[in-house]
């Protein structure tokens, strides 16, 4: 894959610096190599680069692996040494002066179809800033073995980032140019729910293409087409990705606030102030019981096979859809009538070795030409002027409605009430048919549970820290 030519590279000069190693005399025939781990650390890369450079490496006959013991040394490595060498002269025939990079690891959730694009960005990189470069790696966690630099957080799933690196804290930071969620959240991207839709089934039913202002209008119009579309045995209902806590968007902000504050009034008042809005975002799709998101893939495959007019989807699954079929899509709304939008965030680790040029990195990510490249693929910029982008051809209008502030969570807290607690209690009224009340109700005890458990930890953590200090 093209994304793979900076890891190549990085590859390569592992490669040469345990050459370097041996033409010294610092590894011997026999030694064995330390761990992937302390490579990765020792040679300033990652797990993935040490493994190309020791395949290149066994592929020369340099070293070799012992199963079950490690790699180590090979008696003669004759890609090491040339003749000349051998006899203590310097064979400078084609030398060529290496110049030293400072490579910044960065990690970035995986998504196949946006391949192109970082591999856009490390290029790009390479060439605006001198003596520099990034090596990419794709996962959904750091290894803890090797931090990256800069990690980017795209899906409420992960497990949230300030528990899995220790990241650098803007406040009083003179820099404009860097713009943040947060002071320790950097904003790169930002995805949208979006209804993919075929427009000739729709004109089949006899539906115009969506069009809609609110939420209540956008729930109308998909009442009235998934009614009709169970209609035809030929069709099914359509699927989805979207989680249910995202209809509430901001809203989640209030309830989560009520929640901290929720020794101030009764079970019934909590109840009350919120059911309108569980309601709301589950009563559509309890009626029609829109599958679990876990049938991602059947359900996209049932849109992409012409057998569903829509697919409840992101500017991800967009990205993805459209390297197989045409078709449109229109914004979908929360339920304060805003268009559902949610940051992808970049963490910098204190660690880092070269904060100056991880600097450069996130600049580099947040500029116009980076922007444009991953609007072309349904992923929403940061700058209004770099919506001109975006390959949506219907709800234009709306996308310009976008609010500066995306929904992110803005602590592990929110994060695990949301996703752990809330947004289970929403499935489980639609899927299992759990009333409102009783969701609300353990939405609520469950997160004054959680934040009891999380206040005694850090309290206990606090009084062993003292008996340390004072023992």
């Amino acid at each position: 894959m093209e994304y793979t030519l900076v890891k190549q590279e990085a590859g390569e000069r592992i490669a040469n610096d345990i050459c370097e190693a041996i033409r010294s005399g610092i590894l011997k025939p026999g030694d064995k190599l330390q761990g992937e781990a302390e490579l990765a650390r020792i040679c300033n890369g990652s797990i993935y680069n040490v493994r190309k450079a020791l395949s290149r490496l066994k592929k020369d006959q340099v070293v070799h692996s012992v199963p079950k013991v490690g790699v180590f040394i090979s008696e003669q490595p004759a890609a090491v040494f040339s003749d000349p060498e051998q006899r203590g002269a310097p064979d400078t025939a084609g030398f060529v002066p290496e110049i030293s990079e400072n490579t910044v690891h960065f990690l970035t959730a995986f998504n196949p179809f946006l391949a192109g694009c970082w591999n856009f960005v490390a290029e790009t990189f390479r060439e605006r800033v001198p003596f520099a470069s990034v090596s990419i790696d794709f996962g959904n966690a750091p290894d803890v073995m090797s931090p990256p630099d800069i990690w980017e957080c795209s899906s409420p799933f992960h497990k949230y980032q300030y528990e899995d690196m220790d990241a650098f804290d803007f406040s009083g930071f003179q820099d404009d140019s860097i713009a943040l969620l947060s002071p320790k959240v950097i904003q790169f991207m930002n995805s949208a729910d979006l209804l993919l839709y075929n427009p000739g089934l729709l004109d089949k039913l006899g539906f115009p293409a969506p069009s809609w202002r609110t939420f209540d209008e956008q729930l109308d119009y998909l009442d009235a087409v998934i009614t009709e579309t169970g209609k035809h045995m030929d069709f099914v209902i359509p699927g989805t990705i979207q989680q249910p806590l995202m209809r509430l968007d901001h809203y989640f902000y209030k309830i989560f606030a009520d929640i901290r504050r929720s020794h101030f009034f009764r079970m019934e008042q909590f109840i009350e102030k919120h059911e309108d809005s569980f309601r709301k975002v589950t009563a559509f799709w309890k009626k029609f019981a829109i599958s679990h998101p876990k049938q991602a893939e059947k359900n996209l495959a049932n849109f992409i096979d012409g057998k569903t007019p829509f697919f409840f989807g992101d500017s991800f699954y967009y990205g993805r859809a459209k390297q197989r079929i045409d078709f449109e899509c229109y914004p979908m709304l929360d339920v304060e009538n805003r268009l559902e939008t949610h940051a992808s965030s970049l963490l910098l680790s204190t660690h880092t070795e070269y904060p100056v040029e991880a600097m450069r990195f996130l600049k580099h990510l947040q500029s116009s030409p980076v922007q444009r490249r991953f609007a072309e693929r349904g992923l929403l910029p940061l700058r209004k002027q770099d919506f001109a982008s975006l390959p949506f051809t219907h709800g234009r209008e709306l996308f310009d409605t976008v609010q500066d502030a995306s929904f992110f969570f803005h602590s592990q807290e929110e994060q695990y009430i949301g996703m752990n607690i809330i947004n289970i209690e929403l499935w489980d009224c639609i899927l299992f048919g759990k009333g409102i009340h009783e969701a609300l109700q353990n939405s609520l005890n469950l997160s004054k549970l959680y934040l009891k458990m999380k206040l005694d930890k850090a309290v206990k953590s606090k009084h062993e820290n003292q008996a340390e200090i004072y023992s």
